[in-house]
């Protein structure tokens, strides 16, 4: 087994303190509360992409009629 130098074993003590740390302030109440919030937030966003995708569309297809149309004016001229 290699010898750790001294640094490596601060550096694993500082990190496995700071780990500690943070696994005792985590409230895993607040934590799904959160993920609540964001995954609310994320269905309002794609609610919004998707009406303003269906607008999109609804305008792309009044284009695409009103230039068969005109197609269809331009053929009868010829």
């Amino acid at each position: 087994m290699a010898k750790q130098s001294i640094f490596g074993r601060i550096s694993t003590l500082v990190k496995a303190n700071i780990n500690a740390m943070l696994d005792s302030a985590e409230d895993p109440q607040k934590m799904l509360d959160q993920l609540v919030r964001d995954y609310t937030n994320n269905i309002a966003d794609a609610e919004s992409a998707i009406a303003e995708t269906i607008g999109n569309l609804r305008l792309l297809e009044r284009d695409h009629e009103e230039d068969v149309k005109a197609a269809a004016e331009w053929g009868n001229k010829a």
